[in-house]
């Protein structure tokens, strides 16, 4: 992908007032424009995800299955989510083929990728979180609710209703329903 060139009048800023498929003074149009910037722009989203998940939406498996969510910011969180201690990263990601969202954990210590949602089945969550626009990391010990064996949680909701907390038991995610 290239990379945004600042100095090409073409790929800088539309002027303020213009409006969708209006010329520019440079002749290009704003599509064409915004085609290039968000091209522009998601390669630097890709290059700002953490390495751990890079590889994991990289893999063969996952790569023409799943993609970045980015309308959700921010769109990874890192946490340490099972029992070692390692850093752990959840990514916000899309089921190309069904368009349903959800999210993707990958374990820092062995690698090890777990999809939630995105057309998979997973507690209240079901199998698309198209609900899901505030989540977090959370320390364990704010919900005695729940026994998990990592040190954090993810605690996901449906603005102004209920939510989760998605958490590893040892061997699996588990979702404990918080809230209405």
């Amino acid at each position: 992908m290239m990379a945004c060139d600042r100095s090409d009048p073409s790929r800088s800023a539309p002027a303020a007032g213009h409006t969708l498929g209006e010329p520019m003074r440079t002749g290009a149009s704003r599509d064409s424009f915004l085609a290039a910037y968000k091209a522009d722009s998601l390669a630097y989203v890709r290059w700002s995800l953490p390495a751990l998940a890079r590889s994991a939406l990289g893999a063969a498996e996952n790569r023409g299955r799943y993609d970045l969510f980015l309308d959700l910011n921010p769109y990874y969180q890192r946490g340490r989510f099972d029992e070692d201690t390692i850093l752990d990263v959840a990514i916000q990601i899309v089921e190309k083929a069904s368009g349903k969202r959800g999210i993707m954990i990958v374990h820092g210590g062995d690698s090890k990728v777990h999809v939630l949602g995105a057309g998979t089945a997973f507690g209240n969550g079901n199998e698309d979180f198209s609900w899901l626009w505030v989540w977090r990391v959370e320390p364990r010990e704010l919900h005695h609710d729940v026994k998990p064996s990592g040190v954090e949680i993810l605690y996901v909701e449906k603005p102004e209703s209920a939510g989760g907390l998605i958490w590893w038991d040892g061997s699996r995610y588990i979702w404990t329903q918080h809230g209405d």
